[in-house]
């Protein structure tokens, strides 16, 4: 509870209270102690919106500070997000009237200068506000620091509204599933009646860019009685906005009355990044939902519609409203610019088939996110096309019952063509186009039939080259090294029978080791990643037909 004010020496208003979390790391002041909050250097709250003048706006350093996460050492790995959320229930005074009273001179004694107090005429000891709403918002840590703020402010009975950016509790798997864990904590929120409204803005990025991503990395999708999710892309987990975020931020802050005007609903769609994240490439989310699950804001629809509309006509554009449509479409409309028109074969496979417009989506995306970055040059443009476009036919015969194509056949056919475009590819645009391509080629997402006897066949031919070569290599190694070590530890006790047989005795560990090694390897081949998903039974003919038949209807 707050202290108790003299009645004589209070400055008494009410407003609305808008509290901002900073991430792990974000400092709330600069370091020369003057200008706005370091902690929205990158959002710019202050200077990119029209906050309203009937808000108080307090901005919360990171967990590093341990007034916020409740420890000096370890406070940015392993915060207590209780902590800050008991101090600022301490500030307040439940009122009446769906208000509370909140103590500035208390709010600056519990956290010193970790916060900051804009405007600076209710940054006086003596201001009690009288608070009728509280919206929040937040960034990785922070943004879990809104749900666990809720928790503990939910018995004052004020309105809150809460827009949590990219939730990283910090937890892995195993610790998410114990009790006290942040994740736990705070993941569920559908008993705060007083939770008005949770959005929850997540980002998705390549996962391959930094190990630890899947494991201390995972953000939480928070529930609560009225919530709703969106995704964004950005090229890696440091990237904490663009300019949809943004926009959808501020559409947020001014349905709260934080904001008084909208000055970025109109992002800069030449900077929006509109190609998605793979989906074998994007990092995991903690519980039972994944990306597949989320689905990109209004705003990210609107840029789409938009650029599908420069090539279809305006009519026809403004039907799609699938977002898996509008990506294949925005996809084909890159590739068939020159000739102004996709084939109708593959627009009626794309709409009638959701499989083929999402199977053309990631490998379009697969192949632009290994050369942005870049500028090539229109020769290396237009190689791409063709090759993207060979693929399409290929997705095309894969529809076609007559042609009967395997899932491991058009795996064989597709992994040529990106080879032959990676041969005639300058060397700074491959990547690792190639892998993630057969990553997402034995997802057999087009669910085709398994593969025939002569494919089997050509399976087993392949394998003795594969583990000729992993044999080869791993007794090099192994053999070597132990030679070595023998020829080295002969040199000096040849002359002791007993440590002769010592000798002896590894040698003949190393040798069991590499025929191991090569058992191990033919074994392993049998069940490797590029064929085992690939030979997994698919749908009966029988099956197919009655599907077919079903969808016609």
């Amino acid at each position: 509870m707050s202290r108790p004010e003299n009645p004589s020496r209070v400055n008494r208003v009410e407003k609305i209270a808008f509290f901002y979390f900073g991430g792990t790391g974000s400092p709330v002041w600069f370091r020369g102690g003057s200008g706005g909050p370091a902690c929205l250097r990158r959002f710019k709250y202050e200077h990119k919106f029209k906050m309203s003048p009937n808000c108080l706006r307090v901005y919360f350093e990171g967990c590093h500070d341990h007034r916020i996460g409740g420890r000096r050492f370890g406070g940015d790995i392993d915060p207590n997000l209780d902590v800050i959320s008991e101090k600022l229930r301490r500030c307040f005074t439940p009122g009446s009237d769906k208000k509370a009273t909140l103590s500035i001179g208390e709010l600056k004694r519990l956290f010193g200068n970790s916060i900051r107090i804009e405007p600076e005429e209710l940054a006086g000891d003596d201001v009690v506000v009288d608070v009728t709403k509280i919206v929040m918002s937040g960034y990785s840590r922070g943004a879990v620091t809104c749900s666990a703020a809720v928790r503990w402010l939910d018995e004052l009975a004020v309105p809150m509204h809460a827009f949590a950016q990219d939730p990283v509790p910090g937890n892995t798997l195993r610790q998410a599933a114990t009790d006290g864990s942040e994740y736990k904590k705070n993941a569920d929120l559908i008993k705060y009646a007083h939770l008005m409204e949770l959005i929850v803005s997540v980002g998705t990025y390549r996962s391959d860019l930094f190990f630890a991503q899947n494991i201390f990395f995972r953000q939480m999708l928070s529930k609560a009685k009225n919530h709703s999710y969106f995704k964004t892309y950005r090229p890696h987990h440091l990237a904490m906005t663009n300019d949809i975020v943004i926009a959808e931020l501020e559409k947020f802050l001014f349905k709260c009355g934080v904001v008084t005007e909208l000055v970025n609903n109109t992002p800069n769609v030449a900077k929006t990044r509109t190609v998605p994240i793979p989906e074998v490439l994007t990092h995991e989310l903690h519980g039972d939902l994944s990306f597949k699950d989320v689905l990109p804001p209004e705003t990210q629809k609107e840029i789409l519609a938009d650029r599908i509309g420069s090539f279809f006509s305006e009519k026809r554009s403004e039907m799609v409203t699938d977002y898996v449509h509008q990506m294949a479409l925005y996809a084909l409309s890159r590739r068939y610019e020159k000739e102004r028109n996709i084939p109708p074969q593959l627009l009626n496979a794309i709409f009638k088939k959701p499989n083929v417009a999402s199977f053309i989506v990631e490998i379009d995306a697969i192949v632009r996110l290994n050369i942005e970055g870049s500028d090539p040059s229109q020769k290396t443009k237009n190689t791409i096309h063709d090759c993207l476009k060979k693929i399409d036919r290929l997705v095309l015969d894969s529809q076609c019952k007559e042609l009967k194509l395997t899932n491991i056949a058009l795996y064989h056919k597709i992994i040529g063509l990106v080879q032959y475009m990676l041969r005639t590819l300058p060397l700074p645009h491959k990547g690792r186009m190639l892998q993630n391509i057969r990553k997402e080629l034995t997802e057999n997402r087009l669910k085709l039939n398994p593969p025939s006897v002569a494919d089997k066949l050509c399976i087993k031919r392949k394998k003795p080259a594969f583990s000729a070569l992993v044999s080869a290599s791993t007794i090099t190694a192994i053999g070597g090294s132990s030679a070595a070590f023998y020829a080295g530890f002969l040199l000096n006790t040849c002359a002791q029978s007993a440590q002769l047989t010592y000798g002896l005795l590894l040698s003949l560990i190393a040798l069991a080791t590499i025929a191991g090694v090569v058992v191990l390897s033919l074994k392993a081949e049998e069940n490797h990643s590029r064929y085992w998903t690939l030979l997994k039974p698919g749908p009966s003919p029988d099956k197919q037909s009655e599907a077919s038949t079903l969808t016609k209807e």
